[in-house]
This record gives structure tokens, C-alpha cells and sequence, in this order.
């Protein structure tokens, strides 16, 4: 591939490198500056070029026809065409057509040149006259509040400036090109020194004016943030920032101020310090500057020695507050590190590998037991023994805190039963062994405990309550956890002894779709459960999907907690629950209790440091009894062709309106399914579809973890492949290419975003790898595009992670969609979460490639929820999604229908146009049919 590139570079564009060293050259020789004239024939303007040659792109100014203008040098190339730079400094002129080889311009004569020189100067004399003037009665209102900043620097001018900037992007755009972050900087700047302003009542005490300059200047300075970050710094404006807030205290007004610190520089720990102790500051406020000290990894070596004391004082009783999360994360950064094996999974996933680790779920692991471990070079001892201690301490009073409340619901108070309490809890067993032996879990035997479904399910607090009982265990004790999973033989160490011999657990994670790399019993009884990250892409990790079995006569209550999870927000904070499939049962359901959801102490070996999370939950199993437990409701490529055949075998199918084509195979060598539903047995053309019919195209399961999308694929099956007239309506006048499953190596392997190569490939529709899964649906999409009538919608079904119900991530304008759905009553679509935007970021995902290159009009993501509806009021289950997915067709087959209305017309629409959306920019492109396509 570099070979390649660097011979189009050397082969391809050779005159385009001895244009640029004509440039040089000639610019380096003086000349005399000329007048050209713009002659051309047709009377037409002239555009102006960026380099000297005919493909260059144009600056988007003209030469208006008959104009003069002034040259310093000209270049004449290979071919006989010349090119004039203008002496102005805008660009480049060329003096023929290179279409038809007429002259555009032409040189003026010297009695010209002699007039227009007398001309300019006469001109430049009366400008520089009135130049003073007419800038004066031509400068917008915010230009002369901005020079009035730097006369006189006032609080009231700055207030008058946020007011004009409200609302109007291109005023923001206006004042950075004319300096204003300079000068709002060193107004701030000005003010603070000032201690006051002369124009405000003497009354205003100046705390209250320091604060007060602090808001308004920030909520300028704070939109140019994102872009000119490095601009703020040089200004010093995070020292502003600073010195405010360590003045003034982090009060809730200064939330913007505390934003915008941690974002251009992160505080050090004796300034973080300062700030929570100052008696001003609220939680609300510390919330970004906490995590902005907790997330940098630099900061850890600065912020250990510290704790646990002074800053551990400081922190914990956040824990109780809105600050908890920041909180729990910087609890988590000070704090030992525990070193857990890496956990790659390499080969191709194709399904014939006879390399066990490249089998769909094969839970092996080749590393070195978990005892031969180094500590690698983050787990020194820089926690520590006092804050372990501290922590202990701490857990004990949370949890004595919970018990209290349970004997004021019982109505007991005194102090000898909640002694009890403690030392029944302390006397429990710890492993599952023994607790299935006691036939109960400690918490089932403590007294009043069956009131514990009586509290409120506060996700968060039982969050804290792990936190501090995670920082408390000590990291050398962790490494003599026994291994349950792998048993020993799959370790492959020879006469190695471990105790998940004489464990009563199994774990199996060898099936399609299964994840689980490794589980370990902690000290107390807990399960800690290592996942697999994905196929050569170990960093992405978050689905997990396997099975436990109990083989004890007694059943068990586990406490498993999930350790290397990458994302630090989850819907798993805001109610969501696992899925489990109990014995003998065929459907799955929510289950698990106990949840928290909370940073932890962990690192993988080889991907340095990297703040991961932990799941926390309790599974009940009973005895001699197998269950499964999954992320969400598995939907795997078995499940499709499942759901195909039960959906084609239904004895009232009688017309010829599905036909079914394999795109793959796909790396691994699996199929890639994919369906072409319509009306096949009536013409192209006739009385009620008199247009050549438009294709809807449906796409699920690019990112394999994402099994939500399956469920909407289930309902769009469910309703185009019925029997009643609606869907038969739909059959004769739309082309459906539905693709239920576009990534199924990833899914059978169990990784959560990336295919069998460890790419995203919803980020490589751009420019797919040659053989990939997009590649293949691409050149498709291509040949539907470049025959008419084109695709007229593309909807690549997702899910989310930290949001309630659904929504759509949608190209700039295009709201016709998103519209009808929020309209149609559905409780599982929220429009107001839905969004515009087609950033370089997502420029590779099949939304922008559709509307950019293929001129798709409506071109959407849906994201849905793995957790709850959208008013947040119970959990989603299979039976929402299926119906949303029957909404979304329902919801082209309406665009369509109100489009045929705003035409007006029996002609039929375009695929470029839609109502309530933009053009796509590829709309007017379409070519002549290249092929016929395999869909």
C-alpha cells in the first residue's frame, strides 16, 4: 500500500511539483506590475484560482467583465497557457478558456495603465480621508462594544455583549476575527485588578462583582472553547478561571468557570485541595474539576502521596452528594492498582479456525496463571496501607448507616441490636460453597432483612457502598484469588493446584456469541468476572454473555461483579438489569438485584492506564441447575434464519414477494443474509404504482453488541413479510433490501463494536478494506444508487449504552423522519434526544456516506436503548423494539406519501428531494446504470 501511494505521488502528479517550483521560482525574480483587462467575449466574469493551473480549486471571488486589475508576475506552462497572479495577493488568473480556447483577459495599453494608476491614487486619497468616517457608520453595534472593552474595560459592556452573541452563531464568528478573545480575556483580566466597577451601585459588595464578571466572561469566552482551546491558554484565561473560583469558592453560579478550568488545564492536587475546602464551595460546582484531576493519568503520581489524607478527608463526604460519581472516580485513581492479564483475542473468527482462541466464545486462556503475575509498573505501593484502612473504615460506616435505616423501619433503635446486626454479618461464610452449605446468603441470614426490597432501589448508593469496599482490598492479597474459570487443565499449567477444583461453580462461555475470559473468587465471596475484549481490538469491551451452573444440592445467591467494562457511564446507574435464562425456561428475562455501577482499580496488562468500571450485581441459582446471563437479549445469526423460516412458513403465504440472497461470505466465512421484499409478480408499472417503485433500505447489527437492533429488524420482518394489507399495500409500491445481520463474525465471537479484524466498521463506508462486510454491502448500495429511481431512504438500525429509549442521529435538515415517529404516540421514541449533524467524526458511518455520496434523502442512525422506555417508567423488553421497528417502515411509506402531496404531481418524486429535508449532496449525480446489482 505505501509502495503504491508513494508511485501515484512520484508518477501521477509531476507537473503539479515543477508548477509549485515555477511558482518559487518566479516569485523570487521581481517584475514590473501590469494592468490586465477581463475581455472575455460572452461578457461573463472570471474566477479566481488558488494555484496556477487549469483543476486548482477557485477562491469563490470574480473578476467582474470589463474590470482592471493589477499583476506582479505571470507563468507560462508546458501546454501554452498562461497564468496572471494578482497582485492584490487573491489568487490566480488564467488568460484563456480551456474549453473553448478563448481570450478572457488582455493587456491594458500604457495610456491605460497611466489612467488607472492617477485613477487609484485619487481613490486611495479620498478613502484614506474618509476611512475614519464610514468604518464608523458601516461597524455593527457588537464592534463598537467591543472597542469600548478596551477603552474602558465595565461589567455592563461585557453583559451587553453576551446579549447580542445569544442566539446568533455569525456574531460569535464576527468578534473572533475581530479579537475578542483577547479582549474579553484582558478585560476580565482588567476588572479583576479593578475590584470593583465605577458604574454598578456602591452597595454590591465586590465578592459578589467578581463573581458576577467571572459568569458573564466565561459564557463568552466558552464558546469559542472547542476550536480555540489553545488561543484561551495563551490568554491565560485558565488562570482567571483559577483564581476565581479559588477566591470566590466553587459556588453553583460558577459551574461554567469550573468547566471551562478543568477543559483548558487540569488543577493540581494541592489547588483542588483549596478549592473543596473553601466553606463556598458546593458539590455541583467541583463535579467537572474533580473529574478532570481524576482522568488524567499524569496527575496520579502528583495525587497518590496525598491520600488519604488531606484530599481523602475532603472527597468522602462527597460520596454522599451530587459529586458522587467524581467522587468514586478519584477514590478509584488514588488507589493501588490491581493488575489483571490481558485479555486479546487474535485469528480471523473464521468459524473452520482449528485454533481454539479463534472459536465463537471460546473462553481460553493461554496467559500465565494469575499468581506468576508482575505487578506491572502502575501497581506499586503508592496507595498505601492508610487509605486501605481508611476505606475499611469507611465501608463499615456506610453499611452500618443501611442497617440503621432497616431497624427504623422495623421500629428497633437501640444500639445492642445493631451490634448484632454487624457481628451476624461478620460471622456469615464468604465463599459460595459455604453459603450454599448454610443454604443462605449473609445478608438472607441478618435479622430484618427481608426488609431490604422494602428500601428505595438507590443504584447509587449501593454504587458508593462498592467503591469503598473495592479501595479497601489490598492488591497483594488479590493475586492469590482463586481461579474458578478456566478450570486448571484449560490453563494448560501442569500440576497446578487451585481450588476451583473442589468449587461447586462451572462457567462456560464456547458458544455463538458467548464472552467470559476468566473468574476469580475473591476474599469475600465475590465473583470477579474478566471478559474478553474484542477480536484484535481488546481496548472495546462491554458485552459479556455466558452460563453458570451449580452443581451443590443447595442453592446459591452470587455477588458477580463485571471488572473491565470500558465506558464510565452506563444506563446500568439509571435502572437497567441483566438478562437471564433460567432452567427450563425457553424466554429470557430481567433478573439480578443489587446493582451498582462504579469506577474501579483495575488495569490490563499492555493497555497502560485506562480508567475502567465494574458491573455489581446478585444472582440467585438454583441447586443442581444451570442459567445464563447475558448484556441484553441475545439475537444471534441462528436466531435470524429462525425467525425466517417461522415467518415464510406461514400456510397463508400465496404470492412470490421475498427473495433471499447471500452477500457473503464474510471474513470468517459466514453468511451474510440479506432479503429483497416486494411484490415480485406485478409489473414494474402499473395503474396503482404508475413510478418506477423507490427502495428502502434497512441495515442492523454493523456493531455486533448491539443487539437491541435485532429486535427492530424482527418487527420489520414481522410486518413486511405478513399477510395483511398493509404490508401488502407496501409490497407494490416499495423495493425493501433489508441486511438483518451485517456484521455476523462479531457477533459469533462475542465482541461488543468491531468485526473479526478489530475494525469499526461503522466508520469504514468511506473507504472500506477490499473483502470486509462493508465493502460487499457498499457496492451494492452503489448499484442501487446509479439506477433509477435511487434509494430513497437508508435507516442502519444501533443501540446505545447510556440513553433511554430511541432516537435518531440524523444528517443537517433532515427532521421529516424524526418528526413523524415523535408524532405517532410510540413510548419508546423520544424526539427531543434526537440530533443533526454530520461531523468529521462520523463521516465514515453509513448515514453520511448515504446522504453524501448517494444522494439518500433520508439517511438515519436509530439508537435504541438497552434499558428503559423513554419517560424512563419500566424496562424495554423485545416486544417494544418490534414495535418501533414496524413504525419506522411505516414511517418511510408516509414520508413518501406526504412527498407525492408537496409535489403535487402524479410524476412521482425524486430521490433527491423530500419533505422536511435537505437535498443530500449527491442527489444530482446519478449516472447511467454500471451494472445490474446482485439484491
Amino acid at each position: 500500500i505505501v509502495a503504491a501511494i508513494l508511485w501515484v505521488a512520484d508518477v501521477a502528479a509531476p507537473w503539479r511539483r515543477k508548477r509549485k517550483r515555477e511558482v518559487k521560482d518566479m516569485g523570487q525574480r521581481p517584475f514590473e506590475t501590469f494592468f490586465y483587462q477581463v475581455t472575455d467575449p460572452k461578457g461573463s466574469s472570471i474566477g479566481i484560482r488558488v494555484e496556477p493551473y487549469v483543476s486548482a480549486p477557485k477562491t469563490g471571488q470574480l473578476l467582474q467583465a470589463k474590470s482592471i486589475f493589477k499583476i506582479d508576475y505571470i507563468i507560462h506552462d508546458e501546454v501554452g497557457e498562461s497564468f496572471l497572479h494578482l497582485a492584490d495577493g487573491r489568487g490566480w488568473v488564467i488568460t484563456r478558456s480551456a474549453k473553448d480556447d478563448r481570450q478572457l483577459v488582455t493587456r491594458c495599453s500604457a495610456d491605460v495603465e497611466v489612467d488607472v494608476a492617477e485613477v487609484e491614487g485619487v481613490k486611495r486619497k479620498k478613502r484614506h480621508s474618509s476611512q475614519g468616517e464610514e468604518k464608523a457608520s458601516r461597524q455593527p453595534e457588537e464592534l463598537k462594544l467591543l472597542k469600548s472593552l478596551v477603552d474602558s474595560p465595565k461589567l455592563g459592556t461585557l453583559s451587553m455583549l453576551l446579549d447580542c452573541m445569544t442566539g446568533a452563531k455569525h456574531i460569535s464568528m464576527l468578534l473572533r476575527q475581530h479579537g475578542a478573545i483577547e479582549i474579553i480575556s484582558g478585560a476580565w483580566s482588567a476588572l479583576r485588578a479593578q475590584g470593583g466597577d465605577p458604574g454598578l451601585d456602591e452597595k454590591n459588595p465586590d465578592i459578589a462583582f467578581q463573581a458576577e464578571v467571572a459568569i458573564v466572561s466565561t459564557a463568552i469566552l466558552q464558546r469559542w472553547a472547542a476550536v480555540h482551546a489553545e488561543t484561551l491558554r495563551k490568554k491565560d484565561v485558565h488562570t482567571l478561571c483559577k483564581e476565581t473560583l479559588l477566591s470566590e469558592g466553587a459556588t453553583s453560579a460558577l459551574v461554567a468557570t469550573a468547566r471551562l478550568w478543568g477543559r483548558l488545564a487540569t488543577p493540581t492536587c494541592q489547588e483542588l485541595i483549596l478549592l473543596v475546602s473553601h466553606p463556598n464551595s458546593q458539590p455541583t460546582c467541583l463535579r467537572p474539576v474533580l473529574r478532570s484531576v481524576a482522568q488524567l493519568p499524569e496527575r496520579r503520581s502528583e495525587l497518590l502521596p496525598l491520600m488519604p489524607e488531606p484530599l481523602c478527608e475532603l472527597v468522602v463526604p462527597l460520596l454522599h452528594t451530587e459529586a458522587a460519581p467524581e467522587a468514586m472516580l478519584l477514590l478509584a485513581a488514588a488507589s493501588e492498582s490491581i493488575v489483571a492479564p490481558a485479555c486479546p483475542r487474535g485469528g480471523d473468527g473464521c468459524i473452520d479456525s482449528s485454533d481454539s482462541e479463534s472459536e465463537p466464545g471460546g473462553g481460553r486462556d493461554d496467559q500465565a496463571p494469575p499468581d506468576k503475575k508482575s505487578k506491572g509498573p502502575t501497581a506499586t505501593a503508592i496507595g498505601g496501607p492508610s487509605l486501605i484502612d481508611q476505606a475499611a473504615q469507611w465501608s463499615k460506616e456506610t453499611r452500618e448507616q443501611r442497617l440503621r435505616q432497616l431497624l427504623e423501619i422495623r421500629g428497633e433503635t437501640a444500639a445492642d441490636p445493631l451490634e448484632k446486626l454487624i457481628a451476624s454479618e461478620a460471622a456469615a461464610p464468604k465463599s459460595p460453597d459455604d453459603i450454599a452449605a448454610g443454604g443462605a446468603s449473609p445478608e438472607a441470614r441478618l435479622p430484618g432483612s427481608e426488609l431490604w426490597e422494602e428500601l428505595p432501589a438507590d443504584v447509587r448508593a449501593q454504587s458508593v457502598e462498592e467503591t469503598l469496599e473495592h479501595i479497601s482490598q489490598k492488591a497483594s492479597e488479590a493475586e492469590a484469588w482463586p481461579v474458578l474459570f478456566p478450570a486448571p487443565g484449560e490453563l494448560q499449567v501442569g500440576g497446578s493446584s487451585s481450588s476451583a477444583s473442589r468449587s461447586s461453580l462451572r462457567f462456560r462461555s464456547d458458544f455463538e456469541g458467548g464472552n467470559l475470559r476468566r473468574v476469580r473468587q475473591d476474599s469475600k465471596g465475590g465473583l470477579e468476572l474478566l471478559l474478553s475484549g474484542d477480536t484484535n481490538h481488546s481496548k472495546a469491551c462491554f458485552w459479556f454473555f455466558f452460563e453458570i451452573e451449580n452443581t451443590s444440592e443447595a442453592a446459591m445467591q452470587l455477588r458477580c461483579r463485571v471488572i473491565n467494562l470500558s465506558k464510565v457511564n452506563s444506563t446500568y446507574l439509571d435502572g437497567q438489569r441483566v438478562v437471564v435464562q433460567g432452567p427450563g425456561e425457553s424466554k429470557w428475562r430481567r433478573g439480578g438485584s443489587k446493582y451498582a455501577y462504579f469506577p474501579n482499580r483495575y488495569q490490563i496488562e499492555g493497555q497502560g492506564l485506562r480508567q475502567l468500571s465494574s458491573l455489581g450485581f446478585s444472582l440467585d441459582v438454583p441447586a443442581k441447575s444451570k442459567i445464563r446471563v447475558a448484556y441484553f437479549y441475545p439475537y444471534l445469526l441462528g436466531d435470524v434464519f429462525a425467525d425466517l423460516r417461522t415467518l415464510l412458513a406461514s400456510p397463508e403465504r400465496d404470492s412470490d414477494y421475498v427473495a433471499a440472497f447471500n452477500l457473503g461470505p464474510s471474513p470468517g466465512g459466514r453468511p451474510i443474509p440479506a432479503l429483497v421484499v416486494t411484490d415480485f409478480k406485478s409489473t414494474a408499472l402499473s395503474a396503482t404504482c404508475p413510478q418506477p417503485r423507490l427502495r428502502i433500505v434497512i441495515t442492523a447489527r454493523v456493531h455486533p453488541g448491539e443487539a437491541p437492533a435485532s429486535h427492530m429488524m424482527r418487527g420489520v420482518l414481522e410486518l413486511l413479510l405478513g399477510q395483511s394489507e398493509e404490508a401488502v399495500s407496501m409490497r407494490r409500491r416499495f423495493v425493501f433490501i433489508l441486511i438483518p445481520m451485517l456484521n455476523p463474525d462479531g457477533v459469533a465471537l462475542g465482541n461488543g463494536r468491531c468485526n473479526s479484524g478489530g475494525k469499526d466498521l461503522n466508520r469504514t463506508w468511506e473507504f472500506p478494506a477490499p473483502g470486509s462486510e462493508t465493502a460487499v454491502v457498499r457496492a451494492e448500495l452503489e448499484r442501487l444508487h446509479l439506477s433509477a429511481p435511487g434509494i430513497f431512504a437508508h435507516l442502519d438500525l444501533h443501540a446505545h449504552s447510556g440513553r433511554h429509549g430511541v432516537f435518531t442521529l440524523s444528517n443537517p435538515g433532515c427532521t421529516a423522519l424524526p418528526d413523524w415517529l415523535g408524532s405517532c404516540g410510540d413510548p419508546l421514541f423520544d424526539r427531543s434526544l434526537c440530533t443533526f449533524t454530520a461531523t468529521k467524526a462520523k463521516r465514515g458511518s453509513a448515514r453520511c456516506v448515504s446522504w453524501r455520496e448517494f444522494g439518500v434523502p433520508h439517511a438515519h442512525t436509530i439508537e435504541a436503548s438497552y434499558a428503559k422506555v423513554a419517560d424512563q417508567s419500566r424496562q424495554l423488553v423485545g416486544e417494544d423494539l418490534r414495535s418501533l421497528g414496524k413504525w419506522l417502515v411505516r414511517a418511510c411509506v408516509a414520508m413518501e406519501a406526504q412527498q407525492q402531496l408537496d409535489l403535487g404531481s402524479a410524476s412521482g418524486p425524486g430521490p433527491g428531494a423530500a419533505s422536511g429535508s435537505t437535498e443530500a449532496p449527491g442527489a444530482q449525480d446519478k449516472g447511467t446504470v454500471r451494472g445490474q446489482s446482485r439484491l
